[in-house]
């Protein structure tokens, strides 16, 4: 499509790492991708498991989305972060993290976006009020997790999206079977402990 074409385009001019080239990329990160142009949330939090695939999609997101449209940062606890086999690594510190998070919090400004790519360290301890989107990219392991992932999204009528790679069908069985399971224990808790929050609207 257009937009692949265009994107593959602004990498080569970048000259972005292999990771983060599209050919070698997967369907599911394409259509993250798709997903944020296509729905432009105002303050998007993407979260990811690992520290090293935090870094890499901050990358691909920052070379996909258009500059002048988009503002990508991201955050995940202080310390070494792997960059490549045989490369060593670089550091993540305490003032990076705090750059990301004001950068996030602060205004975005007409007919712009923010997009917040973080581990688990954000899960609790973030209330961003003007947050309308957030996108699991891998997935919670556990309902707890999945729960406090969904209440990030913060802003009246907040959507909560879960990704999961269509391209295997074993894998997609796999994922549905996970999120029908965390969803199912979701609802005992809230009607066990009789809570009445309102929730983002899946998406």
């Amino acid at each position: 499509s257009k937009w692949r074409r265009e994107l593959k385009e602004r990498l080569e001019r970048l000259r972005c790492p292999p990771a983060t080239d599209p050919a070698s990329a997967s369907p599911k990160l394409l259509a993250l991708v798709q997903h944020l142009r296509e729905t432009r949330p105002a303050k998007c939090i993407v979260f990811i498991t690992r520290r090293a695939a935090c870094r890499l999609l901050h990358g691909f997101l920052s070379a996909a989305l258009d500059v002048g449209c988009w503002e990508v940062c991201w955050a995940c606890r202080e310390g070494p972060v792997a960059i490549a086999r045989g490369r060593g690594s670089e550091g993540y510190s305490e003032r990076q993290f705090d750059a990301a998070l004001d950068a996030f919090r602060g205004e975005a400004g007409p007919g712009r976006h923010k997009v917040l790519v973080c581990t688990s360290v954000l899960e609790e301890g973030i209330d961003v009020p003007s947050c309308d989107a957030v996108i699991d990219f891998d997935g919670a392991t556990t309902s707890q997790r999945r729960q406090q992932r969904m209440g990030r999204a913060r802003a009246q009528n907040a959507r909560f999206v879960e990704m999961i790679d269509c391209s295997d069908e074993g894998e997609r069985a796999k994922a549905e079977a996970r999120i029908a399971r965390l969803q199912g224990w979701q609802e005992l808790t809230v009607k066990e402990l009789g809570g009445g929050a309102r929730r983002p609207s899946p998406g």
